[in-house]
C-alpha cells in the first residue's frame, strides 16, 4: 500500500467522487479553490486571529500531506500539528511539506482520535482547528470558521453535524449545508483553550483508557460548550471516498448508534442534557432533470456503477 500521496495528486485523485449536499458543478468548484489555495496563499478578507491546526492521521495516511498542506495554507494559521496515531506509519512516507510551522508529534502505540486534543493541548494559543482526516475545506472557508468561533466563543463550531432524540434515541442523518444549533458536531471542529481544558478534563471523568480507541471523541467535544455547537454552511467541500468505508469510519460501524447512544447519555447524565436545537433549514435538494432521469437509469443499467464505485474504493485506500 502506498501510505503517503503528495496534496496535489491526491486532490486530482479525489476529482471523481462527489461529497453528499454537493452538486457537481459545486464539487467542481471546491476542488479549483482548494488547488488554488494550495498553489497561492489565501488572503482572507477578514482575517481570523492565529489558531492552530491539528491534523490526526489514524487510518487514511495517504491525506494526510493534503491535510497538511491545506491547514499551512490557511489565512491565521500559527503551526500545524500532525498527530501521528499509528508508530507504524513512518513520517518519511506520509509526504509532509517543508514548512517551519508543522510539529510532527508521533505516538508510542497505536491510539484513538481523543490523542488529538492531548497532543495539541501542550501548545499555546487560544483557538484550535482540527478536521478528520477523510474531508477538506478550502482555506478561505476555515478562516470564515474560525472568524465565526471567535464571535461566538461560548461553543465549538463546524459545518457538520447532528441532532439526537432522547426519547427515540436516535442521531439524525447529517446536518450539513445548513446553519443552526446541533446536538453533536462532526468531521472538522473549531474550538478554543476552554474548550479544550473541558475536554481534558471530561476524560478525567470518564476514565479513558490511555489509548482512547474506542471513544468517539465528537460527542465529547460537543458538551464542552456553554451552549450547543454551531454548524455553518460554508459552501461546497470536498470527500475521501473511504468515509463511509466500514474498515475506517467510526460512524460506519454496525453498532456505531448504540455506542453514540449510551455515550451522550452518559454525558447529558454528568454534564447536563443539552436545550433541544432551534429548526433549521430545510437540507439543500437538487433537481431532478429529465435529462439527469436518463442518465441514471443508463448508469444503472451498465456496468458504470460497478465501475464507479470500484474506482471510489480504490481511491479510498489509495
Amino acid at each position: 500500500m502506498v501510505t503517503g500521496t503528495d496534496a496535489l495528486t491526491r486532490l486530482r485523485q479525489l476529482r471523481w467522487f462527489r461529497a453528499r449536499g454537493v452538486t457537481w458543478v459545486e464539487h467542481v468548484r471546491a476542488l479549483r479553490e482548494i488547488e488554488q489555495g494550495l498553489r497561492s496563499p489565501a488572503v482572507a478578507r477578514n482575517p481570523p486571529p492565529a489558531f492552530t491546526v491539528v491534523v490526526p492521521v489514524y487510518s487514511r495516511p495517504w491525506n494526510a500531506a493534503l491535510s497538511v498542506a491545506l491547514g499551512l495554507a490557511t489565512p491565521g494559521v500559527a503551526r500545524v500539528v500532525v498527530c501521528l496515531n499509528d508508530p507504524g506509519f513512518r513520517t518519511a512516507d506520509l509526504m509532509l511539506p517543508d514548512d517551519p510551522r508543522l510539529v510532527v508529534l508521533r505516538t508510542p502505540t497505536r491510539r484513538g482520535p481523543v490523542e488529538r486534543y492531548r497532543a495539541v493541548a501542550e501548545f499555546d494559543g487560544d483557538y484550535f482547528f482540527s478536521p478528520d482526516d477523510d474531508v477538506f475545506l478550502p482555506p478561505l472557508r476555515v478562516a470564515e470558521l474560525m472568524c465565526a468561533l471567535a464571535r461566538e466563543p461560548a461553543s465549538p463550531h463546524g459545518f457538520y453535524g447532528q441532532h439526537y432524540s432522547a426519547a427515540e434515541r436516535r442521531f439524525s442523518q447529517g446536518v450539513v449545508r445548513r446553519s443552526g444549533q446541533v446536538h453533536v458536531l462532526n468531521r472538522a471542529y473549531a474550538f478554543t483553550r476552554k474548550h479544550l481544558d473541558r475536554y481534558l478534563a471530561l476524560l478525567q471523568q470518564l476514565e479513558v483508557d490511555r489509548d482512547g480507541i474506542a471513544l468517539d471523541d465528537d460527542i465529547v467535544l460537543s458538551f464542552c460548550g456553554d451552549a450547543l455547537p454551531q454548524v455553518h454552511d460554508l459552501g461546497p467541500y470536498v470527500d475521501c471516498p473511504s468515509e463511509a468505508s466500514r474498515p475506517l469510519a467510526r460512524w460506519a460501524r454496525s453498532d456505531a448508534d448504540s455506542v453514540r447512544g449510551r455515550l451522550i447519555e452518559r454525558l447529558s447524565h454528568d454534564v447536563g442534557m443539552p436545550p433541544s436545537a432551534k429548526p433549521l433549514a430545510p437540507q439543500p435538494s437538487f433537481a431532478w432533470h429529465p435529462r439527469g432521469a436518463l442518465a441514471a437509469a443508463l448508469f444503472h443499467a451498465t456496468p458504470a456503477g460497478w465501475l464507479l464505485r470500484a474506482g471510489q474504493r480504490a481511491l479510498g485506500r489509495r
